[in-house]
């Protein structure tokens, strides 16, 4: 009789055991999928905002839109600030290095196009920085990729170099 009672709270000690070690667990995977998918939108968002202002940046002239100039600036700028939050240094790094090449087209653009708050004649010259800017973006995306998925660097780098094909002109540049 006590063999019977002594099995049923080995068994009901166990199953609490392991139920509370399997809940304990589940909980850190769960915590742990949460913050890459939060990671994943911080870097989404990023790829959105730097893109479309360097798109709106390049077609400038055929735009001539002054306020959505400076807008883009003000958003690029916001969804940075995620990137402090979750992403590796070696990232950070890379897309401030992209940004802060767009920003500087940007200034030469904006320059150009007459805005108002532009007066600094550029440095360097706007082509230049234009395709600097496309070299910092390929960078940008291929360390945000390869902090995503954690694989071999060449899958990245495969498919980058598949989406940001070179045109004619840019293999004319090189």
């Amino acid at each position: 009789m006590w063999w019977q009672l002594a099995s049923i709270f080995i068994a009901s000690a166990t199953a609490f055991l392991i139920a509370f070690g399997a809940y304990s667990w589940q909980k850190s995977k769960d915590r742990q999928q949460q913050m890459l998918h939060e990671k994943r939108q911080a870097y989404q968002k990023f790829a959105e905002e730097i893109n479309s202002c360097f798109a709106r940046v390049a077609l400038g002239s055929k735009i001539n839109d002054q306020e959505g100039h400076h807008e883009h600036y003000l958003r690029v700028v916001a969804v940075s600030s995620n990137l402090i939050v979750y992403a590796p240094k070696e990232v950070i790094k890379a897309c401030q290095m992209y940004s802060q090449t767009v920003f500087e087209y940007s200034d030469m653009m904006g320059l150009a196009q007459g805005y108002v708050g532009y007066s600094t004649p550029p440095s360097r010259d706007r082509k230049a920085v234009h395709a600097e800017a496309k070299q910092r973006r390929r960078a940008a995306m291929l360390s945000i990729r390869n902090d995503l998925y954690e694989r071999e660097e060449t899958a990245s780098t495969e498919a980058v170099n598949a989406f940001f094909v070179l045109t004619p002109l840019d293999e004319e540049a090189k």
